[in-house]
């Protein structure tokens, strides 16, 4: 199997159905932010297909052995028309093993670091309207972190990331230990051949799509 071959189901045959035409190979990143929001928002148009998506991801998830492994998972909580690997069982305090302990991010500024915290119900929305662990969260030591869940706009299959371009994720994943898993969470649409690429770009290891978990060639 090659390595980015996905594994766990068959890429559904109406996964591009939604997508509109992406950009040249040689476009900038802004064009394909346009190209992967306007994806994003006709799959989150679809109630039913998103529902189908994100329960095969969550499902994927739950058998895959590096989480029933994990201690601790860094995931993310979904805002807007982002898919959400996180089912509600595993986020819940009585989740039954070997369901990791859950931690987020929160933000507490456009340019200071990301803090980790504990992901510990009922979170606090931002002003900018997501939902974040509360300030009196307890702190997550980075070291402490099994797996990371990571969002994004658009992934290739060498494992780039296309994020909104604030820079919080890439400032964020050098501060865990090398050997940790970074999945990047996505849809089958939004996986390409290439992206454009900067040299701080913090690359991914898995992709973890409702078609299955890819592992790419920056695996340990």
């Amino acid at each position: 199997m090659s390595a980015s071959e996905p594994t766990g189901g068959e890429v559904p045959a109406n996964a591009s159905a939604v997508a509109p035409t992406p950009p040249p190979p040689d476009a900038g990143k802004d064009a394909w932010r346009t190209w992967a929001r306007a994806v994003r928002r006709a799959w989150a148009a679809d109630p039913q297909r998103r529902a189908d998506d994100e329960a095969a991801m969550q499902a994927l998830l739950a058998s895959w052995g590096p989480w029933r492994r994990a201690r601790t998972v860094l995931a993310y909580v979904a805002f807007g028309d982002e898919p959400d690997p996180i089912a509600p069982w595993m986020r819940a305090a009585t989740a039954p093993p070997p369901t990791p302990a859950l931690a987020a991010t929160r933000t507490v500024g456009s340019r200071a670091p990301l803090q980790l915290r504990a992901w510990v119900e009922p979170l606090e929305r931002h002003p900018y309207g997501f939902l974040q662990p509360r300030p009196e969260a307890p702190p997550v030591d980075p070291g402490v972190i099994d797996l990371v869940l990571v969002p994004g706009l658009a992934f290739d299959v060498q494992g780039a990331r296309l994020g909104h371009g604030q820079g919080h994720y890439d400032r964020l994943l050098p501060r865990l230990p090398g050997h940790v898993p970074r999945v990047g969470i996505t849809l089958d649409a939004l996986v390409v051949e290439r992206l454009p690429t900067e040299a701080h770009d913090a690359p991914m290891t898995h992709l973890l799509s409702p078609g299955g978990i890819r592992t790419l060639a920056g695996a340990g």
